[in-house]
C-alpha cells in the first residue's frame, strides 16, 4: 500500500499513529483494519461536514454515528467510537470532552464494559478474543433487555438455545458443543451484577 493514500480529510495524517496505536493493544489485523476504516469514515464525513478538528464533540459524534448506522452493521454506535475517541484525544488532536459521549452508555454497554475487564484481568484474555466474545454475546444481551434493564441474574443457559435457535436457521447443537462458551462465560452473572 506504498505511495497510496487508504482515505482523505482531516484525520488522515494521524492514519499510520493510531495503527501503530492498535497494534500497541494487541488488536489483531482484522481488527486494526476495520478500525483504521472506521478512522477513514470519520475523517470523510467531517470533511464533507466542513468539521474541524476541534468540531468533533459530542454531538458531531452522535450525528456521524447516525450517517453510519444507514450504512453500515460493524463499529456503528458511538461506544464503538470510543477507541478512535480515546486515540484522538491521547494525541491532542481533537479536544478533551467536557462530557464523552462514552459516559452515556446503554445498559447493554456498561454490562459488556464490566466483562471484558473481568475477561482480562481475572481469565487474562487477549484484547483480540476479548472483543470478539463482546461481539458474540453482545446481541444475546441486546435480546435480554426489557424497558432499558437488564437483569443477568436471571440469565439461564436455556435463555442462549433460545435465543440461538431464533437467530439461527436449523440451530440443533449437539452434546459437547461449544458454540456458546462465550455466553456461557457471560452467565457468569457474579461477574455481571450491577454494582
Amino acid at each position: 500500500m506504498s505511495g497510496v493514500r487508504f482515505f482523505d480529510g482531516p484525520l488522515a495524517a494521524v492514519e499510520g499513529d493510531f495503527r501503530a496505536y492498535l497494534e500497541g493493544l494487541g488488536y489483531t489485523e482484522l481488527s486494526i483494519g476495520l478500525r483504521v476504516r472506521l478512522l477513514a469514515h470519520l475523517s470523510q464525513w467531517m470533511a464533507t461536514e466542513g468539521l474541524a478538528l476541534g468540531g468533533l464533540d459530542e454531538a458531531a459524534v452522535e450525528r456521524f454515528v447516525a450517517v453510519r448506522q444507514e450504512t453500515h452493521v460493524d463499529l456503528a454506535r458511538v461506544g464503538d467510537v470510543e477507541r478512535v475517541l480515546e486515540f484522538l484525544r491521547s494525541r491532542s488532536v481533537v479536544p478533551a470532552a467536557v462530557e464523552s459521549p462514552i459516559q452515556a452508555l446503554c445498559v447493554v454497554d456498561e454490562l459488556l464494559l464490566r466483562w471484558a475487564t473481568y475477561l482480562r484481568t481475572e481469565r487474562s484474555l487477549k484484547e483480540s478474543t476479548v472483543m470478539n466474545y463482546c461481539q458474540l454475546v453482545r446481541p444475546f444481551l441486546e435480546s435480554m433487555e426489557v424497558g432499558g434493564g437488564l437483569d443477568p441474574s436471571g440469565f439461564t443457559g436455556g435463555d442462549v438455545y433460545v435465543f440461538m435457535g431464533k437467530t439461527l436457521p436449523g440451530f440443533s447443537p449437539g452434546p459437547g458443543t461449544c458454540w456458546c462458551q462465550p455466553c456461557g462465560h457471560c452467565l457468569d452473572t457474579s461477574t455481571l451484577r450491577a454494582r
